[in-house]
């Protein structure tokens, strides 16, 4: 590993803060923006996932303390390619929902039509109690799974890491 540039992380951490106090558009072109495959070795992507899932903590504390945890299953061509489960606190719930074993689909020969792209496909199975609507802590993107499924394509549209809070209070 290689020394932390804090200095670069804080102004990094501002240029966050100062698009997502933009509005909603400008929080959905961000994630988009800084997960760009070409953008991600410059670290946005990975300071706006964890500064939107500290402050998802902050808010639901109660959730992440002592939520009970349920593994996930997914189904389809990428079941095998993605890992997930939720937090349960009552009715306060978290999805997450992580891309694994990405470079055999990016690899020659693999799954993706465009370098640095997955066409996912496949679907995340929701137990009846999970079946809501839900909001990405990331995008604000809102995700209907009423159903009781998600699509990967779905959860993966927008940033490379769907990390979903229960209703859509944002």
């Amino acid at each position: 590993r290689r020394p932390v540039d804090f200095a670069q992380r804080a102004r990094l951490l501002d240029q966050i803060d100062g698009r997502l106090a933009e509005g909603a558009a400008a929080r959905l072109a961000l994630a988009r923006e800084v997960s760009a495959p070409a953008q991600l070795t410059d670290g946005r992507a990975k300071l706006l996932l964890l500064r939107a899932c500290l402050q998802f903590r902050r808010e639901r504390p109660q959730l992440f303390a002592a939520g009970e945890y349920l593994p996930l299953a997914a189904d389809g061509t990428h079941s095998d390619h993605v890992v997930a489960f939720a937090r349960r606190s009552g009715e306060d719930i978290a999805i997450c929902v992580a891309p694994r074993l990405l470079l055999a689909l990016l690899e020659p020969g693999g799954d993706a039509p465009a370098p640095g792209f997955i066409d996912w496909r496949g679907t995340l199975r929701l137990p009846k109690e999970l079946a809501r609507s839900y909001q990405h802590v990331v995008t604000g993107e809102n995700f209907d799974a009423t159903t009781g499924a998600l699509e990967l394509g779905t959860c993966f549209n927008s940033f490379p890491v769907a990390v979903l809070r229960s209703g859509s209070n944002r």
